[in-house]
């Protein structure tokens, strides 16, 4: 995830409009599926990662803290993109070259903590797991697809999640255009 976050403003200044929407709306599919792919099993494996409830419960709000910090932070996200020092050669402001190095800050300080259990956390394995029969991952799988209950979930989760996602990323350039009528300083 965090090695394609600097992907999203890849683009050549030069181009036209629809090119650069088609490019933003293509890179964050990709984002959104690189995210799905290490999102499920992130959030699956808390179940699993203990018997022990209270300590589930525990590293869930663990968690949810470190969660809410980064949600906090991402309203700085502009105000750090119109900092001086991303400024163009000729020292005006440049909000693109600013968010392509909020973007590889992030990157990077996500890759920082996404490695961070790998060196300080020591895995515990116990005997139940040692016991616990295997499932195969087709079938189970198939069984998943098969279950309307839960495809109808997983298809209104999605919804939830494409419409929250494109009202907040619509919801900075609404307030910058209308509320304050393009001044990128008043926002």
């Amino acid at each position: 995830v965090s090695l394609w976050m600097p992907m999203l403003w890849a683009f050549n200044r030069e181009w036209d409009i629809f090119d650069i929407v088609m490019w933003m709306v293509m890179a964050n599919l990709v984002l959104m599926l690189f995210g799905t792919i290490w999102n499920i099993p992130y959030n699956s494996m808390l179940l699993e990662i203990s018997p022990n409830s209270a300590e589930r419960t525990n590293v869930a709000a663990v968690r949810a803290y470190f969660g809410k910090i980064c949600w906090t932070a991402m309203g700085w996200i502009w105000w750090l993109a119109q900092r001086p020092i991303v400024n163009d050669a000729d020292g005006n402001p440049d909000p693109l070259n600013g968010a392509r190095w909020v973007t590889i800050m992030g990157a990077v300080l996500v890759m920082v903590c996404c490695l961070m259990p790998a060196f300080f956390c020591k895995e515990r394995f116990y005997t139940a797991v040692k016991k616990q029969k295997r499932i195969a991952l087709l079938p189970s799988i198939k069984s998943s697809f098969q279950n309307k209950p839960f495809m109808r979930l997983i298809i209104l989760a999605l919804l939830l999640t494409l419409g929250q996602s494109a009202a907040i990323a619509m919801g900075f350039f609404v307030e910058l255009e209308y509320v304050c009528k393009g001044d990128k300083e008043l926002t």
